[in-house]
């Protein structure tokens, strides 16, 4: 890096849904659109004391849509 070089670092956007036992946390790099397939998505359950999680299909690329969380299977 140059002297007087500037860094500029971009929060990821991310979206948490939560109820019950369930939890969907979203995570776009370039957009705050829930309409737009750009998400990586995680869901997080619990059964009894022990917390599972999955993506979509097992994929964590960033080309699903938050607004149809629910409808994807995780693996």
């Amino acid at each position: 890096m140059l002297s007087g070089d500037t860094i500029i670092y971009y929060e990821p956007y991310v979206y948490v849904d939560q109820s019950g036992t369930t939890k969907y946390i979203g995570t776009s790099q370039n957009s705050n659109l829930g309409g737009a397939a750009v998400w990586k998505i995680k869901k997080e359950w619990q059964i009894g004391t022990v917390t599972y999680m999955g993506f979509p299909n097992g994929n964590q690329e960033f080309n699903f849509v938050w607004n149809s969380r629910a409808t994807y299977t995780y693996s």
